[in-house]
């Protein structure tokens, strides 16, 4: 039953629009546990939605486990939900998994549509995988609670996050490289690495797998995460020290969704990466995740900064505000920037309402339950997150559209790098902070054509 022990009967709530997760627990217990699962059964009744199948029934249910999920919003009446089911199951067409969360946007159940329209950008740039996720309305041992999202966890799997599942006992040397899962975190918890920013803030690591690291594979950890921070904090931004630890096409493309939805908490906290074995792998960021302080959340002048700009008082972006000093970066960045000006921004506006479409009569429903927003106020809002998509892409455009495409430095599209493509593309490494020293190969004061074109070469045959 729910915290506040009166019961909502689904009769009176069920919108009869969207798929219904029903879960009892072990003797109705209450979820009042973020450490500890409780024992339960479930059946989702699917039954009159054809792109969906139903699983099991209500006198067929089938055996999981469900906890409590969530930081701030755990505080919240309306609670999230993290569920491991007994056996695979692929719940509303999502990936076969035992592991799933059921997130419930309380206090701005519209604001989940932050996340779905962030998580269709993500999906559309190509990103490796993104968490999918999917509307239902839950019942809880009887009691309506309303609408949720269930979304696929992020954890290591050949269908989420591809990589080596590293064992944590034992284990030869040559394993502590890899897998690596991890989230640059905002909150303080036991498993993670800290290191001294270089404005004096705890910039803190949490690995999430392994979950409990041997010694070796923990003092391994922090060795590669200190020399990584140090590589990326360093004054000299022609430095490419980095690189050889973080995958710069993938850091970019994680950082342009980041910047397009103007997310003020990334690099702050729910910031994953990861790293596969072996020596020469490196550290892979994504996939995404929460974007509840995006698109206008924060309501500080969206089209005038960059995300990691002028942020809320308790938000550190960390390493964000080093990357986009280095040149290398900064040219990078217009490759995915076309990507998204081009032709995922045009269909965002289309997601938004397909989405209201989707959940606004059981946001009515939702509405009733929590007397916490209507149909009418998500469409409204779905429509102000797609204008601040526009304004903020308005913002980008005026730093952004030098138009590069692969390879870099023909910026006339030609498929040949001419004299006036390389002039433009070292006035762009040159003005975006560039030490201009360096690209004086020859050190005798004066840029020339030897030495733009070795510059040049080492863009674009890094």
């Amino acid at each position: 039953m729910s915290q506040d022990s009166i019961r909502h009967n689904p009769a009176e709530y069920l919108s009869g629009t969207l798929p219904v997760l029903y879960i009892t627990t072990e003797d109705e217990q209450p979820v009042q546990s973020k450490d500890e699962y409780l024992n339960a059964t479930y059946y989702l009744d699917a039954e009159n939605f054809g792109q969906y199948q139903s699983i099991g029934s209500e006198d067929s249910q089938l055996g999981m486990k469900i906890k409590g999920r969530g930081n701030a919003t755990w505080r919240n009446p309306k609670k999230p939900y993290r569920i491991k089911l007994d056996k695979k199951a692929s719940l509303l067409g999502l990936n076969k998994s035992k592991h799933f969360c059921l997130m419930a946007a309380y206090a701005d159940w519209r604001g989940k549509g932050r996340d779905y329209m962030a998580f269709e950008i993500s999906r559309r740039m190509g990103m490796p995988w993104t968490p999918g996720d999917v509307p239902c309305e839950l019942v809880l041992n009887g009691d309506y609670m309303g609408l949720y999202f269930i979304v696929e966890k992020i954890r290591i799997a050949s269908d989420r996050v591809n990589i080596v599942d590293q064992e944590e006992e034992g284990a030869d040397p040559d394993d502590v490289t890899g897998g690596w899962l991890l989230e640059i975190d905002n909150y303080t918890e036991d498993n993670q690495v800290r290191i001294n920013d270089i404005d004096g803030s705890l910039l803190k690591f949490t690995y999430h797998s392994p979950e409990e690291p041997n010694e070796s594979q923990l003092s391994y950890i922090k060795d590669l995460l200190t020399r990584t921070h140090q590589a990326v904090v360093c004054q000299n931004k022609s430095s490419r020290e980095w690189e050889s630890l973080i995958d710069i096409d993938a850091c970019v493309r994680f950082y342009v969704i980041q910047e397009a939805v103007d997310n003020q908490e990334a690099y702050s906290g729910s910031c994953w990466f990861y790293k596969d074995q072996g020596d020469s792998s490196k550290f892979i960021f994504g996939p995404v995740w929460d974007f509840g302080s995006s698109m206008g959340s924060r309501n500080y002048p969206i089209a005038s900064n960059f995300m990691y700009e002028n942020t809320v008082s308790y938000v550190n972006n960390h390493w964000i505000k080093e990357l986009v000093k280095f040149p290398r970066f900064q040219i990078a960045v217009r490759k995915y920037w076309k990507k998204y000006r081009d032709e995922v921004l045009p269909q965002m506006e289309q997601v938004a309402m397909d989405l209201a479409s989707a959940i606004e009569v059981a946001g009515d429903a939702d509405y009733k339950r929590w007397n916490d927003g209507s149909s009418l106020y998500l469409r409204m809002s779905l429509q102000t997150y797609v204008s601040v998509l526009k304004s903020k892409a308005q913002f980008l455009a005026d730093k952004w559209n030098q138009d590069y495409s692969y390879p870099l430095g023909d910026v006339n599209f030609d498929g040949v790098v001419d004299v006036s493509d390389i002039n433009m593309t070292v006035s762009v490494i040159i003005g975006s902070g560039y030490d201009s020293d360096a690209c004086d190969v020859n050190d005798d004061g004066v840029v020339d054509v030897k030495d733009v074109n070795l510059i040049i070469s080492q863009i674009l045959y890094p």
